[in-house]
């Protein structure tokens, strides 16, 4: 009985937390009635909606709660509300996924953005697209990360005139972790199983690295083989902390 008493308190929890407004409003804005009433989207505090002109698509079988915008589930739980959400490109997830508080999620229009299955972006992160994010499954980020294909502004070589790539796709792999405070630039590619250190800057190809890397600097570069994240124990919990309801 107290076991189960605890379990009921503990789904209450998860619903009086939940912005039901706009929980209601991005998933029918979203999704066709048949999905949207599984309300596969959960929001969490305060969320400023700036544009839902583009579409998520969901490539899985759907589940309630399965992606979930502002929970708390990192050391920060305070929210300062300033979390907010631009989508006018398009925005895929395998399964699972999270974003933490007071996240800013803006894709541009004609944009694309992978989440893998069980990859997240962490507290106080940005993920801004004009080109292609891909995160792998189970690539997990810190807090206070940015995400960012773009210059937004032209640069040029000085002497030749030639104008620089404005953009390029970032691609990471799967089983990454990334740490905190980390800044990943466009053309940005990693291996399956990298770590990045913490206040790293990425800006390149490391795909040619092995896996089970990790990479740290300003610029990234490796400094250690043969280390990982030690997935076999985290994966379990990670599936337990992704399901709203227990």
């Amino acid at each position: 009985m107290k076991k189960f008493l605890k379990k009921v308190v503990k789904n209450l929890l998860v619903l009086f937390s939940l912005n039901i407004i706009k929980t209601i409003y991005i998933n029918f804005r979203l999704f066709s009635f048949g999905v949207a009433v599984k309300f596969p989207i959960f929001i969490y505090g305060r969320l400023k909606i700036s544009s839902l002109s583009g579409e998520i698509n969901i490539l899985a079988p759907v589940e309630i709660g399965m992606i979930q915008i502002g929970r708390k589930y990192q050391t920060m739980t305070v929210s300062k509300g300033n979390a907010q959400l631009m989508i006018e490109g398009v925005v895929n997830f395998s399964k699972y996924a999270q974003i933490g508080i007071d996240c800013g999620l803006f894709v541009y229009k004609d944009a694309i953005v992978d989440f893998g299955n069980m990859s997240s972006l962490g507290s106080d992160g940005r993920l801004i697209c004009n080109n292609r994010i891909s995160l792998g499954d189970f690539c997990r980020s810190g807090e206070e990360c940015t995400f960012m294909d773009t210059d937004f502004h032209q640069m040029i070589n000085t002497e030749t005139y030639v104008k620089q790539p404005i953009s390029a796709p970032i691609i990471l792999g799967n089983y990454n972790f990334i740490g905190t405070k980390v800044l990943v630039m466009k053309g940005t590619i990693t291996p399956d199983y990298c770590t990045i250190g913490a206040i790293s800057m990425l800006n390149k190809d490391y795909s040619s690295l092995s896996k089970n890397t990790l990479i740290a600097g300003v610029p990234a570069k490796c400094v250690k083989d043969n280390i990982s994240r030690d997935w076999r124990e985290e994966e379990i919990g990670l599936f337990r902390l992704i399901r709203p309801f227990n």
